[in-house]
């Protein structure tokens, strides 16, 4: 078994050495600010230390998308594909010359696309 640099041993590859963090703070809490920060970890998903990362260095922290968000957003793709689906027919039809474009078809397509986005927009806020 060789031994030498040249051989690959696998595993996950260093980071660059501006990526590493290699100093660390430390925090006290009381019991109140400790159970604050817990509960802004279960709400948002985030480990502690990234969630203290991010509050520290950008003043607030993302939340990671709920289950119940991701299906709304799958819902929302599949209706504008569809309807992306029907503008580019209508737009094929008009650059061929098969038929005039009848413009309360396309006007209805538009309002449906902004009704859709709009419905999930409030559900997702």
């Amino acid at each position: 078994m060789r031994n030498d640099n040249r051989h690959s041993r696998g595993g996950r590859p260093k980071k660059p050495t501006e990526e590493c963090r290699l100093f660390s703070v430390t925090v006290k809490f009381t019991a109140a600010e400790l159970a604050t920060l817990k509960e802004a970890e279960l709400k948002s998903g985030i480990p502690r230390a990234s969630l203290i990362r991010e509050f520290a260095l950008k003043g607030k922290a993302h939340q990671r998308v709920s289950p119940e968000e991701v299906d709304l957003l799958k819902q929302l793709v599949q209706q504008l594909r569809g309807l992306g689906g029907n503008l580019n027919t209508i737009a094929k039809n008009l650059l061929i010359g098969n038929s005039p474009a009848d413009p309360n078809q396309t006007a209805d397509c538009i309002r449906n696309l902004r009704e859709i986005i709009n419905s999930y927009k409030q559900k997702l806020v």
